[in-house]
């Protein structure tokens, strides 16, 4: 027991700063041009949001559930895999919220954005980060934009995606018969995936780590004020809890 509480979290990864960001943009190279046509279906998505569009919410779910499900087979199960022992576990959990995502939207149908308070408007706004912005956080940090990460092709914006996806349906949409308990359920991953990441990119040194832990706060936080204020029903709804 006394070994154990010798070694520090970063004793167990098993690549440097220099290797993860490479792999990065090897990855981003190899699958061009994946990342434009993602952001390109993103925007549309994003449009379609904005204009109400009564598909609008179940074609967030399928892009980002089919963004999942690429992201796990082709970087957790490509070159994540050859430097990390765990990556074969990430690429499970990504193909299962990929699945989850996609069941949804088929199940449910008539699920349609109905509400566009602050924390629907937050959620949009996560969307778009995730989507279209999250490769221009490598700006800041003085990181090529070869190496910046993008949504269906690197693993953190995706799942950022998912989660502002799941915050958008269940503070904004109307559709589910049980929204707190199916969005409680699918951010497990999400939520998870947060705290391993920003674990990960603070051993590793990255200034950006707090991004993720940060998002999953905020979710966290708005919930919450959700259960102690839920808002009233949307127009021409019932109420649903």
């Amino acid at each position: 027991m006394g070994e154990w509480s010798s070694y520090r979290l970063d004793d167990f990864l098993m690549y440097s700063p220099r290797v993860w960001y490479r792999m990065l943009e090897l990855h981003h190279r190899a699958w061009w041009p994946v990342q434009a046509v993602a952001a390109m279906l993103g925007a549309s998505l994003l449009w379609a949001i904005h204009r109400r569009h009564a598909a609008a919410l179940r074609l967030a779910l399928v892009l980002v559930g089919a963004g999942l499900l690429f992201v796990a087979w082709a970087f957790h199960g490509g070159p994540h895999a050859s430097i990390n022992l765990a990556a074969p576990y990430y690429a499970f959990a990504f193909g299962v919220e990929g699945l989850l995502l996609l069941g949804l939207a088929l199940l449910r149908r008539d699920l349609v954005l109905v509400r566009s308070d602050g924390p629907t408007g937050l959620a949009v706004a996560m969307l778009a980060l995730a989507l279209l912005l999250y490769p221009v956080l490598a700006l800041p940090w003085a990181r090529p934009l070869a190496q910046a990460e993008w949504f269906a092709l690197a693993p953190d914006p995706t799942m950022l995606a998912a989660l502002a996806v799941l915050a958008l349906v269940v503070y904004g949409g109307h559709g589910l018969r049980h929204p707190r308990r199916t969005g409680v359920l699918l951010s497990i991953l999400p939520l998870s995936w947060c705290v391993v990441t920003g674990a990960t990119s603070w051993v590793l040194g990255a200034p950006d780590w707090w991004l993720m832990p940060s998002a999953a706060l905020l979710v966290c936080g708005v919930a919450g004020w959700r259960l102690v204020r839920p808002p009233p029903p949307a127009p021409g709804t019932a109420v649903d809890r």
